[in-house]
């Protein structure tokens, strides 16, 4: 069976976007699901921040070239368990990044995601603001999609900016996911807190030991997703995942 695409969109600069999907992708990993995180936002490049080594052929390259295959730009993290974490950073120089940025390439989303989930049970998106060839690809080709703002009137603009900008092109967000320090606003279905002290740079917090915000991500996670995750025992990881 094929697995399931979401798309993440920021629809705010530096809140935390990339981060956040990455966190949730190593919390379905390791409850035993296949996980691939692949990064969109060609300009921010955050995932690139979070793998340990050298990237041949990135998410760019894979929009811009159908040569490319998608088994050429996975980069595994190690996940305990029968779980898998795959990372698709985003790494190209700017002139090649123009190339992955036309309507052409934008049009490939939808093909690479094919791939992607006859491979991986969740396909997770890291998606920047509806402007761009390739995010209008996402959004128009995922299963689902997730508006990530932060919790203040600046996210509720961008909300309804973001909002508007999915109703243009024929869709819809499905569910709406603040992150950050404040109030939880009421357009929001679910919230991530900031990320804890001492959290590793290249492994999801979440595929450490359980935690105060591993519970948490596993809250948001059933908010906006369609699983059931079993909580965290305080001392020990998520132990099992129900589709």
């Amino acid at each position: 069976m094929a697995g399931t695409s979401v798309g993440f969109v920021g629809t705010v600069g530096g809140i935390g976007t990339t981060r956040s999907v990455l966190e949730i992708g190593g919390l379905l990993a390791s409850t035993g699901a296949s996980v691939l995180v692949i990064d969109l936002d060609f300009a921010m490049q955050g995932l690139s921040r979070h793998v340990d080594g050298t990237v041949p052929v990135d998410s760019a390259a894979l929009l811009a070239d159908p040569e490319h295959d998608l088994e050429e730009t996975i980069h595994d993290v190690r996940v305990d368990g029968d779980g898998k974490l795959g990372v698709i950073p985003a790494v190209s120089p700017f002139v090649k990044i123009a190339a992955a940025k036309t309507e052409t390439a934008g049009a490939r989303v939808g093909d690479r995601l094919e791939a992607a989930t006859e491979r991986a049970d969740w396909v997770l998106l890291d998606v920047p603001p509806v402007v761009s060839n390739q995010a209008i690809g996402a959004v128009t080709a995922t299963d689902r999609t997730i508006a990530v703002i932060p919790p203040t009137e600046r996210g509720i603009d961008a909300l309804q900016r973001e909002r508007g900008r999915l109703a243009d092109v024929g869709t819809a967000f499905d569910d709406v996911l603040a992150v950050g320090a404040g109030d939880v606003p009421p357009d929001a279905d679910a919230h991530l807190p900031v990320l804890p002290d001492g959290a590793p740079a290249h492994r999801p917090a979440t595929l450490e030991s359980g935690s105060s915000f591993t519970s948490a991500v596993a809250q948001a996670t059933e908010a906006v997703l369609p699983v059931t995750v079993k909580a965290p025992e305080p001392e020990g990881a998520l132990d099992r995942l129900e589709n």
